[in-house]
């Protein structure tokens, strides 16, 4: 290979360049291999993540011989990226008497009666589930009015969203399913008010509704005329889901724990003392709180 001649103390030395060029990529490929070792092995950001999940699901009848009803459930889990092994203690407050709570921690003192609840633990890099519990509150976070009407040649709806300013709940998004199987597929639907972002399904049997940015109210409505292409119609839902015989789904996603159950942020330690970072948030969701037309009939699905 081709190269420099030099001669050092009478001996002549050819020097290869491309055998020169390797050995600095060698250099280069192993600065960069050490580079990689030190960002795999660094160690993450001391951190502890707590968490508050929680869901209802209901049923809204609108009926006096059939009473509303309402299941409401949560977790809280943690998340620690601290460098060892740490035992951690943390204490959260809650308003509510729970119900049924299910320890998942080392130590757990339930004192819910006195607002609080104590947990003990020894955490892994996982996410770990802390505990589950269910609750009751008297009124939900939010209800509802449906009212399905013929109209002429097809069906008028409307439905209002009631919310309850004293609970301080903040709704970050909502989003109302309203199904129309076995009457065929939707081919004329009007909407008040006209700016609501309404869609409908590629069946074009359930029209949605959603709304993210939510005005400071308790009430929201939508009132709308649909029409169906009767040529078509097959049953593709409960068979007796039919004429005014309809229900409406809805779900939300809060900032807001139902429960009002908070974080004691002053109250979670580590042992061995360490500097952290404290993340918390609340997840709340309502899954599927069904609302019935009160000009229909109600039946199990």
């Amino acid at each position: 290979s081709s190269g420099i001649n030099a001669e050092y103390g009478g001996i002549l030395i050819n020097i290869s360049v491309s055998n020169f060029r390797n050995a600095l990529l060698g250099t280069a490929a192993l600065e960069d291999s050490s580079k990689a070792y030190i960002q795999s092995n660094a160690k993450p950001n001391p951190a502890i993540t707590i968490t508050i999940k929680e869901t209802v699901k209901g049923v809204i009848y609108n009926r006096k011989r059939l009473s509303d009803s309402f299941d409401y459930t949560g977790t809280v889990s943690i998340l620690s990226s601290l460098p060892v092994k740490t035992d951690i203690s943390v204490t959260l407050l809650t308003t509510l008497n729970l119900v049924h709570v299910v320890p998942r921690c080392d130590k757990f003192l339930d004192t819910s009666k006195n607002n609080e609840l104590q947990l003990f633990l020894t955490p892994g890099y996982d996410n770990t589930e802390l505990f589950r519990y269910t609750f009751e509150q008297v009124d939900p976070p939010i209800m509802a009015d449906y009212s399905v009407t013929r109209d002429h040649l097809g069906l008028a709806f409307s439905i209002e969203l009631q919310f309850f300013p004293e609970k301080k709940i903040t709704f970050e998004c909502i989003e109302v399913v309203f199904p129309f199987p076995n009457r065929g597929p939707i081919n004329s639907l009007k909407f008040d008010p006209p700016n609501s972002d309404v869609v409908m399904n590629k069946k074009k049997n359930q029209i949605i509704w959603r709304r993210t940015k939510l005005p400071n109210t308790d009430k929201l409505s939508l009132t709308a005329s649909v029409k169906f292409d009767r040529k078509q119609v097959q049953l593709d839902g409960h068979p007796q889901l039919r004429d005014v015989n309809a229900y409406a789904d809805i779900t939300f996603k809060s900032p807001s724990s139902l429960s009002k159950m908070r974080l004691d942020k002053n109250s979670v330690t580590v042992f061995p003392g360490t500097k952290f970072k404290l993340n918390h948030e609340v997840i709340s969701s309502g899954q599927s709180i069904r609302v019935w037309n009160t000009h229909g009939e109600v039946f199990d699905q």
